[in-house]
């Protein structure tokens, strides 16, 4: 009996064409993964701004409802924004610390970002305040630091370079209330 050959192209794959497709596949990965956490970043940075956002107009509604001076700050101790309704004395600190004060929300930022020592949160009020802002019963803005001021401003968010790809932004709030996020 004859024995049939077999073509060159049925012998299967050889062990440098093998080679080369793992090194091809290897490094179209690394790429893709390198975008993939730009983007995640980005997209967490959005999502922070957007929880800071709601944490300021729900502050906003609170005061409102509650009739009451509702304070609004960044509490480094916890590495996060606090949301607390004042008590009556008309307290000039926005702080926990006044045990009659009220806890109303807490956004953790550690929930956001893993590593809170790439973040910079500042605050700059017209009054020259940086602890934050109260919103009073009738909706407009306050200073934590001059309880009769108005209290108009910026908080401004930061990421560090070893965040590649997360956008810093500002926040803007007016005298009425009013909130706009500028990203940089």
């Amino acid at each position: 009996m004859l024995k049939k050959r077999k073509s060159r192209s049925s012998r299967g794959i050889t062990a440098l064409e093998l080679m080369v497709s793992v090194v091809a596949v290897g490094t179209i990965s690394s790429l893709a993964i390198g975008g993939f956490n730009n983007t995640r970043n980005y997209f967490l940075s959005r999502s922070l701004s957007t929880q800071i956002e709601s944490a300021l107009q729900k502050a906003k509604f609170e005061s409102i409802k509650r009739n009451r001076d509702i304070a609004v700050f960044w509490d480094s101790s916890s590495n996060s924004i606090l949301t607390v309704e004042q008590d009556d004395s008309k307290s000039s600190n926005c702080n926990v610390e006044n045990i009659n004060d009220t806890r109303i929300d807490e956004l953790s930022v550690e929930n956001i970002v893993a590593n809170v020592n790439d973040l910079t949160v500042q605050g700059t009020l017209a009054t020259g305040s940086t602890s934050g802002i109260v919103y009073r019963p009738n909706g407009l803005t306050g200073s934590c630091s001059n309880f009769g001021a108005m209290g108009a401003g910026t908080l401004e968010v930061r990421f560090s370079s070893q965040i590649q790809g997360a956008a810093d932004f500002n926040i803007s709030i007016s005298t009425a209330g009013r909130i706009e996020i500028d990203y940089i």
